[in-house]
């Protein structure tokens, strides 16, 4: 009853149409008794088709999304993956996706670990997926919903900055093989010779590998604060690495000369590839190596035992830091004169105070990434484009905004509807 006129079980006549009498089937009695089981086996079959899509989706999700490189907008990589584990009660009922989830893109960053592409995607990814938990902490009032979201965000925090470090550990294999050459040709070179005039081994070479880094974290959209950073240890690096270097083999008032060209060359590319808030930013992380220009190229450097002075002339600069540049000082044509071994002596008297008893110049840098500061952005992900082949999958149907949720459905439902 009820059935479409002309469908196949309306073809069919029921008890109420035929006049022959009917009879039990003798297999009746039989389905009576085993009504109750039925029932049971029922629900086993239910909660087994449900457990078997969800482990579908989830090797879907794995396969098409964490270790595949096919998606190339990192937001919605980040976006898909905290969606899913949401829809699939990963945060309340399901934690077992949490780990599963995480273990594959902790595999898949290893296997990254040599393109710095993939690197970035996943830094970009990383941070989308902690500021979706953020954002869900602290907009929820269940405490245990909070808790799991807490520890969620506390991984992604460990997973960030790994990848992090990953991304600059990176960078600097590719720089470090140039650093030499360009020393040699900064401050070496016969006299006459254009400052990094060879784009091989000069400054340019340095300066064009730190540019392809640059322009792929704008590529990837990471987070401001953290492209900050990475400028900061980027140059950090780079400047750390040529002060070192002038004060183990040396220097002379002439390199000190040479040193604030090297300074002013590296601010006026800056000037011209970088946006003007990205350059104002590296000048102040190249503030150390212009002071210590200024250090190397002061022709009475016993007055720097003095504090008002230290402040006037390098107050980026401890009196350790002083005292290793100048500890190997040659005098030359421009300054004749020597360093007193009692001023170094001072020097590290004075410095004895710092905790950090390392006087040489850190090429890593020690400053935190800034992991906090990103939580004041307002990001819109109403636009982003999902890839299709996520789209197209049944279980993932939930990512399309113009229809209502499965699992919204599925909660509307009773429980014959569901099955």
């Amino acid at each position: 009853p009820g059935r479409p006129e002309g469908s196949r079980a309306s073809k069919y006549p029921t008890l109420g149409d035929t006049t022959k009498k009917t009879r039990p089937s003798r297999h009746a009695h039989r389905r009576a008794a085993s009504s109750d089981v039925s029932s049971i086996e029922v629900g086993t079959l239910k909660k087994r088709y449900l457990t078997e899509r969800l482990e579908a989706d989830e090797r879907f999700l794995i396969d098409t999304v964490v270790e595949s490189d096919n998606i190339q907008d990192t937001y919605s990589r980040g976006y898909i993956i905290y969606q899913s584990l949401d829809h699939w009660d990963a945060f309340t009922t399901n934690p077992g996706a949490i780990s599963r989830i995480l273990s594959a893109i902790d595999a898949s960053v290893k296997q990254s670990e040599n393109s710095r592409i993939l690197l970035f995607n996943w830094l970009a990814t990383s941070l989308v997926m902690r500021y979706l938990a953020h954002k869900a902490r602290t907009q929820t009032s269940d405490e245990d919903l909070e808790q799991t979201l807490s520890q969620f965000e506390e991984d992604l925090t460990a997973l960030t900055y790994n990848i992090f470090e990953s991304v600059v550990e990176n960078m600097n294999k590719k720089l470090e093989p140039l650093l030499v050459p360009t020393f040699l040709a900064l401050f070496l070179a016969p006299a006459g010779t254009e400052i990094g005039s060879d784009p091989k081994t000069g400054l340019p070479s340095v300066l064009a590998v730190l540019l392809e880094y640059i322009k792929l974290s704008n590529e990837c959209s990471i987070f401001p604060e953290i492209s900050r950073h990475f400028l900061l240890r980027s140059f950090n690096y780079v400047t750390a690495s040529i002060l070192n270097a002038l004060a183990q083999d040396g220097n002379s008032f002439s390199q000190g000369i040479q040193l604030k060209m090297v300074v002013t060359q590296i601010e006026e590319w800056c000037r011209r590839k970088l946006d003007k808030g990205s350059a104002d930013f590296v000048e102040s992380i190249l503030e150390p190596a212009r002071e210590a220009a200024n250090v190397i190229c002061l022709l009475t450097k016993e007055e720097l035992v003095e504090e008002v002075m230290r402040d006037s002339i390098c107050p980026h600069l401890r009196p350790g830091h002083i005292a290793f540049l100048l500890s190997d000082y040659q005098n030359d044509q421009f300054d004749t004169t020597t360093v007193p071994a009692e001023f170094l002596a001072q020097m590290n008297v004075l410095d004895a105070n710092y905790v950090d008893k390392d006087i040489t110049f850190d090429p890593q840098s020690k400053a935190p990434l800034p992991m906090d500061l990103e939580f004041s952005l307002s990001l819109d992900f109403s636009n982003l484009q999902l890839p299709k082949v996520v789209l197209d999958r049944p279980g993932f149907a939930f990512l399309k905004p113009d229809i209502v949720s499965p699992r919204l459905q599925m909660d509307q439902m009773d429980d014959d509807e569901k099955w």
